[in-house]
């Protein structure tokens, strides 16, 4: 019961912590010099979570389970670079993906 009671704790200092800087400073403007700065925000959490999720909570780990994962995120990579196109670079990256799993399967 203590170990739930930490938790719980824990949690809810968190949610005060974010919950007050949202509440007592979220009307106010943001400074001019932050704004180029944020404009990176976005894509840098996107990009760290495609990461994330390519390779795993537990970091790079030399494992043929991560090839396809790799191989896939590559192949969308390049297409959305080279074409623009949401539609295409999820095909393309799913196609990639399915044939290096294919790939390792056979192989090993």
């Amino acid at each position: 019961m203590t170990d739930f009671a930490i938790i719980a704790a824990a949690g809810l200092v968190t949610w005060v912590f974010r919950a007050s800087f949202i509440t007592l400073v979220g009307d106010r403007e943001l400074p001019e010099a932050s704004e180029p700065v944020l404009r990176y925000a976005r894509p840098a959490v996107l990009a760290a979570l495609a990461a994330s999720a390519t390779v795993g909570s537990g970091g790079l780990v030399a494992s043929v389970t991560l090839v396809p994962r790799i191989a896939g995120a590559i192949g969308a990579g390049a297409a959305a670079w080279r074409t623009g196109n949401m539609l295409l670079t999820l095909a393309i990256g799913f196609g990639v993906f399915t044939a290096a799993r294919i790939a390792v399967e056979y192989a090993g």
